[in-house]
């Protein structure tokens, strides 16, 4: 691998995307320079407060993979980005859309599930990204104080999603393919991709059915009439959370889902794509060689025709030479004379 700078890392991280090959390449290289891990943790932390919104949660993806696959050639990752990972998630949080919030918030549940860090740091982690996600909340309202309507808020969407609204998902491929903004996959990287969709949360019947029996009074409000007491109040509000978080998890993983299977596709039209060309380039040069064997073809059909066309001296007709003792008897013949 290439030697480790200042210079080479912010030029990579300039480069990074969020697909799952760009991250994982540039992990692959952080982790060989590991011993550098300080410098890395402070350049990746000033560069996340530099890089555009959309490109932000690719850093903290790529911090993801170098501090759990780290692990398995040392500490030093985990130890190094524990003392930025707040401050990095607070900026991002606040800096963001609610998407990304999800999407960060998937990530820390994750680690408090595998133990990536204790329980007070994880408490920092995620209390810093609440409060980033507040800031986020707060910008959305008015200079008076006064909520903003919820259609001037979708009206603001991110570039990025903006620009999937204004065209299909196969044009913003076919656009990635021409720009070149797509990389090019290997068969074991597309093989995993779709073996990780095998299980995927749209095909969770448990969950479905669970969400399918929730209780109408849940969401109808014509049955807050009917309650009578504190008690059936207390109950009802209690359900209603449970089939809210119930709700905001299967969303969430629905929506990692379908992250996944739009990078999915993404992949699959670049491998075609590059199959396709193949396949051109491949019925080009066979057409070369087809030319190229009629020329041979010819060659040998004309060479048998010369061929035909010369005496057969194997039949006998041509005279024969005379053997070397004849020879002898000529002269003789000669000289008597």
């Amino acid at each position: 691998m290439s030697g480790f700078s200042e210079t080479a890392f912010e030029k990579r991280l300039a480069e990074l995307n969020g697909t799952q090959e760009s991250i994982q390449t540039l992990s692959l290289w952080l982790i060989h320079h590991r011993k550098r891990s300080k410098v890395v943790v402070d350049v990746w932390l000033k560069e996340i407060h530099r890089a555009e919104k959309k490109r932000k949660l690719a850093f903290i993806y790529l911090a993801n993979d170098v501090i759990q696959n780290g692990k398995k050639k040392g500490p030093e990752f985990t130890k190094d980005f524990a003392s930025v990972l707040a401050p990095a998630l607070k900026h991002t949080a606040r800096e963001t859309d609610d998407k990304t919030f999800h999407s960060l918030d998937r990530l820390l549940k994750i680690w408090e599930e595998r133990g990536i860090y204790d329980g007070a740091t994880m408490g920092s982690l995620r209390n810093a990204l609440e409060t980033g996600h507040a800031a986020q909340k707060k910008a959305g309202k008015d200079a008076s104080g006064t909520e903003r309507p919820a259609s001037e808020v979708v009206a603001e969407p991110p570039e990025k999603k903006l620009k999937v609204q204004r065209s299909t998902l196969r044009e913003e491929i076919e656009r990635e393919l021409e720009e070149n903004k797509i990389p090019i996959p290997d068969v074991d990287s597309l093989v995993k991709a779709i073996s990780n969709l095998e299980n995927a949360p749209s095909s969770d019947a448990s969950i479905r059915e669970k969400i399918s029996s929730l209780p109408p009074k849940i969401s109808e409000e014509s049955y807050l009439s009917n309650l009578t007491n504190r008690d059936e109040a207390v109950q009802l509000a209690r359900e209603v959370d449970e089939a809210v978080q119930l709700l905001v998890d299967y969303n969430q993983r629905l929506q990692v889902e379908l992250d996944d299977r739009i990078q999915l596709a993404k992949m699959l039209a670049a491998y075609s794509k590059v199959q396709r060309d193949e396949i051109a380039r491949k019925q080009t040069l066979l057409q070369q060689y087809r030319e190229k064997l009629d020329k041979v073809v010819v060659a040998r059909n004309e060479l048998r025709n010369h061929v035909t066309s010369l005496p057969d001296l194997s039949s006998g007709l041509a005279v024969p030479l005379p053997a070397a003792g004849d020879l002898f008897t000529i002269v003789k013949s000669y000289a008597s004379v």
